[in-house]
């Protein structure tokens, strides 16, 4: 069965995006917000929450934009993309995320995950 492509927003504030940017794509970064533990090696990111693990290779960035990962173990090679933008008429900054989803209870499960994760991620920048 073949996953669905879904696309989430979120709002950031005015928080700049290079602030957001530190968070997405080093294991530093991501440690807290996305998983418990970040193991890096080059461009393989070993993720950890509780006492499960996942893999993920980065395959593609932007400084300051986006940046894309894969799983490892997905072997319809789908990805998870953090895409950061700013609004010249408004100053605000939005981070979009697009990932993929077995079926629509997937679909819920991942965007309930995504929204707890990134709340986390604001607590982190501050943002209310």
């Amino acid at each position: 069965m073949a996953k669905t492509k879904f696309n989430l927003e979120y709002a950031l504030g005015r928080t700049a995006p290079s602030r957001v940017w530190g968070h997405l794509n080093s294991a530093s970064g991501l440690e807290g917000w996305f998983a418990d533990q970040v193991d890096q090696d080059g461009k393989l990111f070993t993720f950890h929450w509780g006492n499960s693990s996942q893999q993920a290779s980065l395959v593609s960035m932007r400084r300051d934009v986006y940046v894309r990962y894969r799983w490892n173990d997905d072997q319809e090679r789908t990805f998870f993309e953090m895409r950061i933008s700013k609004s010249e008429l408004t100053d605000e900054t939005t981070l979009s995320v697009t990932d993929y989803a077995d079926d629509q209870d997937d679909q819920d499960e991942l965007t309930d995950l995504w929204d707890q994760q990134v709340d986390n991620l604001k607590r982190t920048l501050g943002v209310s």
